[in-house]
């Protein structure tokens, strides 16, 4: 699995690895714990290089102070990725139907202002984001607070053209 993720790991960084990953302790990784992994990988655990852990050997002195140290940093870059996580997943169901998305706002804007009502949005986008309930019950309220960055404060209306570009261009290689 790691392979497929392009993160070559030995079965020592593969167990430090899980253990930052389990957030909650249970030894176990849980679907969310997997998914801030696989939705966030290069915000996360695959920025640090870990096969320069011998250079920190050297630098941290001994062997579970290094530990201790470089499960603090994973631990640090997984909350990161905790964080960072629901608006990912909403920006991958968003841009994996973007076309069509694109589409039906083209067809509710009939003035081709290339601006919507906050609730024409969001039709839209229940239509044809597919977005799972367990995202939308977790984490709509981000949502609102990602969309309001193109929202018109003066009349509530919706720059669809701006959030379409943003969206399409949006590359989780490189998001922070």
């Amino acid at each position: 699995m790691l392979d497929k993720m392009g993160l070559k790991v030995n079965r020592d960084e593969a167990e430090m690895m899980v253990l930052c990953i389990d957030t909650d302790g249970n030894e176990r990784v849980t679907m969310n714990e997997f998914l801030d992994l696989v939705f966030t990988q290069n915000d996360g655990i695959s920025t640090l290089d870990l096969n320069k852990m011998g250079v920190a050997n050297e630098q941290l002195g001994s062997g579970e102070e290094r530990k201790q140290s470089f499960v603090e940093e994973l631990k640090k870059k997984a909350e990161l990725a905790a964080k960072l996580r629901p608006m990912n997943q909403w920006r991958f169901f968003i841009q994996k139907n973007l076309n069509n998305i694109a589409m039906d706002l083209l067809t509710v804007d009939s003035d081709r202002k290339y601006y919507v009502e906050y609730k024409d949005l969001m039709k839209v986008l229940d239509r044809r984001a597919k977005i799972p309930e367990y995202l939308k019950q977790e984490s709509g309220d981000l949502l609102h607070e990602f969309l309001g960055v193109y929202t018109d404060p003066n009349n509530g209306h919706v720059d669809y053209r701006a959030l379409v570009e943003d969206i399409r261009d949006f590359n989780y290689e490189t998001a922070n």
